[in-house]
């Protein structure tokens, strides 16, 4: 459901609809209501709103799928994408949902040498 309120000489449009909230502001009445009704619809339509009950590791899959083939080294980046999921399993089980700042905290850090790498310096004896 819409609702309108008149702020000085502008217009604030606020939707809630099925968990989703947006406002925006607006010069014209009748740009608010032309938002308001849009909004709404992608509210329905399923396009805004909660954040949907998949796996993290459904987000990267699909950007490799429609996203990487269009690019020059959509080969090699599939392969990154492809190790990030294959190592950090336990990450991309999560349920969107459930993810939060803990979550990551919790990962191993990213971009830093494992131990077993050869770039580790060696003490001398």
């Amino acid at each position: 459901m819409a609702a309108y309120e008149q702020r000085g000489d502008k217009w604030r449009a606020k939707v809630r609809k099925a968990g989703a909230s947006k406002t925006e502001t607006f010069k014209r009445k009748s740009d608010a209501v032309a938002w308001a009704t849009k909004r709404e619809a992608d509210i329905e339509a399923g396009k805004v709103g909660l954040i949907p009950n998949k796996s993290f590791a459904e987000l990267p899959k699909r950007y490799a799928d429609e996203v990487s083939i269009n690019k020059r080294g959509a080969r090699w980046e599939q392969m990154r994408i492809a190790m990030f999921i294959r190592e950090y399993t336990q990450l991309c089980e999560t349920r969107l949902p459930d993810l939060g700042p803990e979550t990551f905290a919790a990962a191993p850090a990213i971009g830093q040498p494992s131990r077993r790498s050869s770039t580790w310096m060696r003490r001398a004896p």
